[in-house]
């Protein structure tokens, strides 16, 4: 269990899905979050839609996707602002980058923020612990990886636009282990133009785990079209709804 505290909780009931705006505090970090959930019995799978750099947990392709899923195949989708993100914006936030030892630090700091939430929301709503998934494209794809295997719970995972960097921490033998039972779909472009296809094999070919694959779709890193959301909600759902 993390050492978070629930500090703030909003709630709105929309055509019967509940979509909560929540802020939990993690070591002296506020971490804003929204979770869209079906007003329902549950309990509900949780999965989370981290959205890519300079962006924010309410991006259309974000929350709208969130709201599919949770509306489509009955999930507790939630989603956070990255560090230096959203609501806790920084100017020139991706600089972090360029320094291996901030990066690492923000990899780590994002992990503690993924356990906390999974702490926080599981106190407060229906959630099935065994079905916990995470979908996450670029920024969200690079700080998923630690986070997915610090934390051991989850079920899936889908890294879409990812490969080895300073964000993805050091894959240590300890590290990796983290992720054995999970099952990992990495999605990457074939014209990425930022991520080298060098790097997302390298990270692919790092990673030891139940069930994974690497497939490349078209188009360059920042087309985040309907495909790469699309497999997805697929590999998601089929490995979630085994746990139903």
């Amino acid at each position: 269990m993390s050492k978070a505290m629930h500090i703030n909780m909003t709630e709105q009931n929309v055509a019967g899905l509940r979509r909560v705006r929540f802020q939990i505090k993690v070591d002296k970090e506020i971490v804003p979050g929204l979770l869209q959930i079906p007003d329902k019995k549950g309990p509900f799978p949780l999965v989370f839609v981290q959205h890519p750099g300079l962006a924010s947990k309410d991006e259309m392709y974000i929350s709208g996707t969130a709201k599919k899923w949770a509306e489509q195949y009955g999930w507790a989708c939630a989603a956070l602002d990255a560090p230096g993100h959203g609501e806790r914006a920084l100017e020139n936030a991706l600089d972090v980058l360029r320094d291996t030892e901030k990066a690492s630090l923000m990899s780590k700091q994002f992990a503690k923020e993924i356990t906390a939430t999974i702490d926080t929301l599981t106190n407060s709503f229906p959630i099935n612990m065994n079905a916990i998934g995470y979908w996450g494209f670029s920024l969200g794809a690079l700080l998923g990886v630690q986070a997915c295997a610090l934390d051991k719970r989850f079920r899936a995972s889908v890294l879409a636009a990812a490969g080895t960097s300073p964000l993805t921490g050091q894959l240590t033998d300890d590290v990796l282990k983290g992720l054995q039972e999970t099952a990992i779909l990495m999605l990457a472009k074939t014209e990425d133009e930022v991520i080298p296809r060098d790097s997302t094999e390298s990270l692919f070919a790092d990673i030891k785990c139940r069930r994974k694959e690497l497939r490349w779709l078209p188009g360059g890193h920042f087309m985040i079209g309907g495909d790469v959301i699309t497999e997805g909600e697929t590999w998601l759902n089929e490995e979630l709804a085994l746990q139903g």
